[in-house]
């Protein structure tokens, strides 16, 4: 707790410089869309305002992290969440790395920060792909689960949840490791490869949204991480069909 805190005051301070740099940013660039007519460098500006965007977003969660800002919570379809952010990880992971989706039937809706969302996939997706030095295959799988009263133990409240599963094929974690692996600053990479808060921020997340984690993983056979959210109970989860998600071109 306490190191969560002193990482919280830092990361707060300067997510906090750094948004105010990007707003700069974005009112440069919306400006000079204004002024400019010519497609090619409309589409070059159109890029980086998509990239400012994006930055400010993730900035937004480090505030969040730092309690400095708080969540923005609404109904998010997470089949289709993760069906759109499918698209931009060719990018993020690599072209050694294959995406798999494996989306219930039902339909997932959860009462989330569509930002924080992103952000916990990311981190894990991530996660995963450093895990697999050689290249392999991620896994997201989604479907609902129904919590029975005599099943709190394993961390939840009765009800339902949507389990949202990120499974890769890479090295695995021995015990010692798998039980640390959201303390913050931990980290098995070599120095300067990773800060180690990239799952500790994964955590505090989810916790924030009523939810918890759970952690398979054998040495040799890959990990999954399983996070369980409550469904957001105005919303009926009724069977639906799913359309194949085009690949990014891009």
């Amino acid at each position: 707790a306490q190191k969560m805190e002193s990482v919280g005051q830092l990361t707060g301070g300067v997510a906090h410089d750094f948004n105010n740099q990007l707003g700069i940013l974005l009112f440069d660039v919306d400006m000079l869309l204004a002024r400019i007519e010519e497609p090619t460098f409309r589409d070059d500006l159109n890029k980086i305002r998509k990239t400012v965007l994006r930055a400010a977003d993730l900035t937004r969660q480090l505030l969040v992290f730092s309690r400095r800002q708080r969540m923005e919570p609404q109904p998010v379809d997470v089949n289709h969440h993760v069906a759109e952010l499918r698209k931009m990880m060719g990018r993020l992971l690599g072209a050694n790395v294959d995406v798999v989706l494996q989306l219930a039937d039902e339909v997932c809706i959860v009462n989330a920060d569509p930002g924080n969302l992103d952000q916990v996939l990311i981190n894990l997706s991530v996660n995963a792909r450093d895990a697999m030095p050689e290249g392999g295959t991620l896994t997201i799988e989604t479907r609902i689960v129904q919590i029975e009263e005599e099943d709190t133990s394993r961390g939840g409240e009765p009800g339902s949840y949507c389990l949202l599963a990120v499974h890769d094929s890479g090295q695995g974690m021995e015990q010692e490791i798998r039980e640390r692996v959201f303390e913050p600053f931990f980290t098995t990479k070599a120095s300067g490869k990773g800060t180690g808060l990239g799952l500790s921020v994964v955590y505090g997340i989810v916790e924030a949204h009523g939810g918890w984690l759970k952690v398979h993983s054998t040495p040799g056979e890959g990990s999954c991480f399983e996070i369980y959210l409550p469904t957001d109970d105005g919303v009926a989860t009724t069977s639906v069909p799913h359309e194949e998600e085009e690949e990014d071109a891009v």
